[in-house]
């Protein structure tokens, strides 16, 4: 059943990736019926504050600073958690930049690794202990790990949904099928900062060294991608029930009958050919479908191949089972497949399988585009009688 949304609080959790995410969701919401930006929320009086917005306000973002949601229970929760490594380099980045910041004068006397040896309880799980405050007197240090991590899952239970940064895009796709809203600056960005790669990768290596700057921030990034793991397939699920017709993942539909493509693909990219949906990063992916008995064959085509040829695409049952795949090329480009679905179910998952999954960063130093995909695939469709001409069994 559909959860009812209320109003939205997006607790921003700083470098995390909220400001495209905040400026995305307002747009959703009619003129005014937002607040994003304007300044933190401070305990106490940012307590009063919020009790203000919410008089006229339907989503409400702000850096959030002390307990002022302890108690605010009618609300639906939104955090974002990043990777804890990189956040704590962006940090320290914008602290290089950022002459009003206090730490910004000994940033720039001391090398990276004395700054971080003599300064690093200023980032220490920063996260977790900013996240925690929001709803509680913080009285434990970032240090104890066992309280602070008890704090850390029980405050859990205030958010409704709880992102990590690198998923923010499919979050916004995800997010738009639920509540049926639109949002009009869906692929909005903002304050991206340049960084010279090397300095990065240095900072990064750095920081890797120092676990106990982020061990308890590393729980909380792999909680949030596990709960936007099973939120994706809640919402997938609500799609192929048919809550949502024009969803990104339901690639056709006809009637009762649909396909949709659930974990281990990539937004589609819509390119000069139509729409084309990668497979990745996983090397294996859902395909969901729900059919009449007369429709026994899942066709796609294949027009790229990544790293992989075209008789090493395969379909098994969710049970591992292998299903009776036959292809035949259609031009020096693409490949079109049949999936015999008689071994499944009228309502079942079938899943594509590749050897492995490279990204175009791994083939080409010349490149710089780090997401892993295997094949592109359009023109999927369910039929009663095999494609004319195939016969090729992968």
């Amino acid at each position: 059943m559909k959860k009812t949304m209320r109003k939205i609080l997006y607790h921003h959790i700083p470098k995390t990736g909220g400001q495209s995410l905040a400026l995305r969701l307002a747009s959703a919401f009619a003129l005014g019926r937002s607040s994003y930006m304007s300044g933190d929320l401070s305990f106490p009086e940012g307590r009063e504050k919020l009790r203000e917005l919410l008089e006229h306000k339907d989503f409400i973002e702000a850096h959030i600073n002390g307990p002022v949601l302890d108690g605010f229970d009618e609300l639906d929760v939104l955090a974002t958690v990043r990777d804890p490594i990189a956040q704590i380099v962006s940090n320290y980045l914008h602290i290089l930049r950022e002459p009003s910041n206090t730490l910004h004068r000994v940033a720039h006397l001391l090398s990276p690794e004395r700054f971080f040896d003599q300064y690093g309880d200023f980032f220490c799980n920063h996260q977790t202990r900013y996240f925690v405050s929001a709803f509680r007197t913080l009285e434990v240090e970032a240090s104890q790990v066992v309280e602070m991590t008890t704090l850390m899952l029980d405050c859990l239970k205030h958010v409704r949904w709880l992102v990590p940064t690198e998923s923010i895009d499919e979050f916004c796709f995800l997010w738009q099928v639920e509540s049926q809203r639109v949002m009009s600056h869906q692929d909005l960005r903002t304050n991206v900062a340049g960084t010279e790669r090397g300095e990065k990768e240095q900072l990064t290596r750095i920081v890797s060294k120092r676990p106990e700057l982020y061990s308890i921030d590393l729980l909380l990034w792999q909680v949030a991608r596990d709960q936007f793991l099973a939120y994706k397939k809640r919402v997938s699920k609500q799609v192929f029930a048919g809550a949502s017709s024009d969803h990104w993942g339901r690639v056709w539909s006809e009637d009762a009958s649909a396909i949709l493509l659930g974990e281990g693909w990539h937004q589609p990219y819509f390119t000069d050919n139509g729409v084309e949906y990668w497979a990745g990063p996983q090397n294996t992916s859902e395909v969901q479908i729900k059919r009449s008995a007369e429709q026994r064959w899942l066709v796609f085509t294949v027009h790229v191949f990544h790293r992989v040829l075209d008789d090493e695409v395969s379909f098994l049952k969710a049970d591992g089972t292998p299903l009776p795949t036959q292809f035949r090329r259609i031009n020096n480009q693409q490949v079109m497949y049949a999936i015999d679905l008689d071994g499944l179910s009228e309502s079942d998952v079938a899943l594509l399988r590749v050897p492995e999954v490279w990204s175009p960063a791994m083939v080409d130093h010349g490149l710089t585009d780090v997401a892993r995909r295997s094949v592109a695939t359009s023109n999927w469709q369910l039929t009663s009688n095999l494609p004319e001409g195939l016969g090729i069994t992968a």
